[in-house]
């Protein structure tokens, strides 16, 4: 697999997964260390509004060199099959979602602390969408 033998969406879906992936790494390990005690320093929220600023600026710089590379397939409207794969994705990623969110509330229950019902909230929501543009890349790869 080379980098030009993908389509404009399916290098989107990367940029989109391996930055999520390089953001929120750090971001859930510290809360974990955090978690154990074991961190002291920022709060989650600051380091949170942090990151998002972080994750917002690599992606917006992505997709604009990757936009500035193939402008032509840049402008191209999603096709059936694309739009498909995304709807396909999101399907399976709304179910994580579904399964995180009632994880997070149980978690709650057990452990009495909302900032656990964030995290795990938060995290919830970064698995999903994790799981969504695995999902894309694997259907995208799978039609080529």
């Amino acid at each position: 697999m080379r980098l030009e033998d993908l389509s404009f969406r399916e290098k989107s879906a990367w940029i989109s997964f391996l930055s999520i992936l390089a953001v929120f790494t750090p971001f859930f390990w510290t809360s974990y260390q955090r978690l154990r005690g074991a961190v002291d320093g920022p709060t989650a929220m600051s380091t949170a509004f942090g990151l998002l600023v972080v994750f917002v600026v690599l992606e917006v710089a992505l997709h604009v060199v990757l936009a500035l590379r193939s402008p032509k397939e840049a402008r191209t409207p999603r096709d059936e099959r694309e739009r498909l794969i995304e709807l396909r994705a999101t399907f399976v990623a709304f179910h994580v979602l579904v399964a995180g969110a009632l994880a997070a509330a149980a978690l709650l229950h057990v452990t009495q602390r909302a900032w656990v019902l964030q995290q795990a909230g938060l995290l919830a929501v970064v698995v999903a969408e994790l799981v969504k543009f695995g999902a894309e890349i694997v259907l995208f790869r799978r039609d080529a």
